[in-house]
C-alpha cells in the first residue's frame, strides 16, 4: 500500500531587518549579514514543527551612517 502524500504549501515573505552593527567587532557587513541569515534560518526551522525547509537569501545590505 502506497503512503498518502501529505499536502504542503510554500509561503514566501520579504523581511527587512534594521540591526545594530559595530564595525569594530571584526565582521564586515557581509559577514555579519550572513551570521544573521543563519540565525534567521535556524529560528524559522525551530519556529513551527510543520516546517520542512526554509530558504533565505540576502538581497541587499545598506550601511546607514547615523
Amino acid at each position: 500500500m502506497e503512503p498518502i502524500p501529505t499536502p504542503t504549501i510554500t509561503v514566501s515573505f520579504a523581511i527587512d531587518l534594521e540591526l545594530k552593527y559595530d564595525p569594530f567587532k571584526g565582521k564586515s557587513p557581509i559577514e555579519f549579514a550572513a551570521l544573521v541569515e543563519d540565525d534567521l534560518h535556524d529560528a524559522l526551522m525551530d519556529f513551527r514543527p510543520e516546517t520542512l525547509s526554509a530558504y533565505t537569501s540576502i538581497t541587499a545590505i545598506n550601511e546607514d551612517n547615523v
